[in-house]
């Protein structure tokens, strides 16, 4: 596999029309930060998410910095897959949270369980 990095304008804002282009057939995930902490671009997930889906791959967001912040409902979003950072509710710090909706079609998993180290 190999990984795609889409450009962002010069707000951090990352342009849908980008993200169709950059699509390929073996596509199986697209990744967008829902909002940057820095600069407080809020990207359009719900336009790239329905990229993804009509290209047949799936979608993620990293709201770890709107959690609390913005309205995060995932049907409206229509992302498939969710992080927040714990430490962000007061949770254990390295805590995180994944929210998957049902998945459309499967992907292949390896069998070893996850390898991570908690501090």
């Amino acid at each position: 596999g190999s990984l795609t990095v889409v450009p962002v304008d010069e707000y951090g804002r990352v342009a849908p029309g980008d993200v169709a282009a950059a699509l390929r057939s073996d596509t199986g995930l697209v990744s967008v930060m829902h909002a940057n902490n820095e600069v407080g671009t809020i990207q359009p997930i719900a336009e790239i998410a329905a990229l993804a889906h009509r290209h047949g791959a799936l979608m993620h967001t990293d709201a770890a910095q709107s959690a609390g912040k913005l309205a995060l409902d995932v049907d409206a979003l229509g992302v498939d897959l969710l992080t927040l950072a714990g430490h962000k509710f007061y949770a254990p710090r390295a805590s995180a949270r994944c929210t998957c909706a049902p998945v459309r079609r499967s992907l292949p998993c390896s069998p070893e369980p996850a390898r991570s180290k908690v501090c």
